[in-house]
């Protein structure tokens, strides 16, 4: 029996983590990305001798949350910041 095929439009943060669960759970995905690169808005840049994100750089709500789990699981440094009591 062959997988049933899945198209994945985008591969940013999103479109990857449905990838991973879609293939763990048997089918056979294509990513479709119009970029050269992957990663959405996840985007480093270090052009200026240090690294800046540009896009997306903040998780917000770690505890639980799945892009925490995917950070881990891809050995992104996190640093948790201070909560801001205004």
């Amino acid at each position: 029996m062959t997988k049933p095929k899945i198209l994945i439009i985008g591969a940013g943060i999103a479109g990857l983590a449905a990838a991973q669960d879609l293939i763990q759970s048997g089918f056979d995905v294509t990513i479709l990305e119009a970029r050269a690169r992957s990663g959405g808005r996840i985007c480093p840049d270090d052009s200026l001798g240090l690294t800046v994100g540009r896009g997306a750089t903040w998780i917000h709500g770690m505890e639980g949350n799945p892009i925490t789990n995917l950070a881990h699981q891809f050995h992104a440094p996190l640093k948790q910041s201070r909560k801001l009591i205004i």
